[in-house]
């Protein structure tokens, strides 16, 4: 069984069930950073803070879809496009 995993920009990894689960378990234990623009209160500077915290391990994965053997195939025979 595969699947399309999606972590964003525009690009989708086929991966199979133990991939996934391998993922998906590396996520876990992972930590989230993120960076967050702060607009100056009263005309005052802007600025930036960087936070750091445990999170869901779906977090970084913004969608799975199952992929047909198949559609797999066929995707295959076409290659890259050029």
């Amino acid at each position: 069984m595969n699947f399309l995993l999606d972590l964003g920009g525009n690009k989708q990894f086929v991966i199979d069930a133990e991939q996934l689960g391998v993922i998906h378990g590396i996520l876990d234990t992972c930590e989230v950073f993120t960076s967050e623009y702060n607009r100056g209160e009263d005309g005052g500077e802007s600025f930036y803070t960087q936070h750091v915290y445990k999170q869901d391990s779906t977090e970084g994965i913004r969608e799975v879809k199952f992929i047909s053997a198949k559609s797999l195939t066929m995707a295959r025979l076409a290659g890259r496009k050029k």
